[in-house]
């Protein structure tokens, strides 16, 4: 039941892969929206553990052991912005979503095994986009007006910096430093072909997560050793890490 659980399976040829020394590089915006689609979790101490016993499943897959969990995020913009449909002023460091994030980061860091990596965001781009397509296509098919959209129906749309070149910079020391045998890249992003290359030739074997996402660019497939992820692919196969009797 415990490896089902993990999603250990034993197969006749198990005996010729050997255990790896794995880091595993989450790419932290990723992995919250992709978690999101199946579990609604406001407690930023509850995803740091989430996050964690999702990485150690992941590991455990394949009968790995874990070297480091990296983590790659941006501390909260605390800037003023202006609401798009009521141009009342808003300060994001009084919003849930600032107060979430900071605590989730220092929760992070807190968690065995774990090393935070942040760039920042562009403070001198901050837009607006809308929060659901369905808004934006019945407004363009006229049912209904500009004066019907609210400050609810918008998102902020906030640049990383730094974020992928952190990612980039750490999986070619990791390979050329013979630090791990096998990293585990947990996003869909495509920019890290380069160091995904870089790493293979090294001998590393890498393995991308994409959580189920069903959308991941061909040029990036065509680099990668695995593709394998333990996220489930629909509720029917939820199992809530807090009902999970194993963690």
């Amino acid at each position: 039941m415990q490896q089902e659980l993990l999603g250990r399976k034993t197969t006749p040829y198990s005996s010729i892969f050997k255990p790896l020394k794995t880091a595993v590089l989450v790419d932290l915006s990723f992995f919250l929206k992709r978690y999101r689609t199946m579990f609604d979790i406001s407690d930023p101490q509850n995803m740091a553990k989430r996050l964690k016993d999702y990485v150690y499943k992941s590991v455990l897959k394949n009968n790995d052991y874990i070297y480091r969990i990296f983590i790659y995020d941006c501390e909260p913009l605390e800037n003023e912005t202006t609401l798009p449909v009521s141009k009342k002023q808003l300060n994001l460091k009084n919003t849930q979503t600032f107060k979430f994030r900071q605590e989730l980061l220092l929760c992070l860091k807190k968690q065995p095994y774990c090393s935070v990596r942040l760039g920042y965001f562009d403070a001198n781009f901050i837009q607006w986009k809308f929060k659901s397509y369905t808004t934006l296509k019945n407004l363009l098919s006229g049912k209904i007006k500009l004066e019907d959209l609210k400050d609810e129906d918008f998102t902020l749309d906030i640049k990383q910096k730094g974020v992928d070149m952190k990612i980039g910079l750490d999986m070619a020391t990791l390979a050329n430093k013979k630090q791990v045998e096998k990293i585990i890249l947990i996003t869909a992003d495509s920019d890290f072909i380069p160091a995904i290359k870089l790493a293979r030739k090294e001998g590393i074997i890498v393995q991308l997560d994409p959580m189920q996402n069903g959308y991941v660019k061909q040029e990036l497939l065509e680099h990668l050793d695995m593709l394998s992820s333990v996220f489930p692919k629909n509720e029917n196969e939820i199992i809530d890490p807090d009902m999970d009797p194993d963690f």
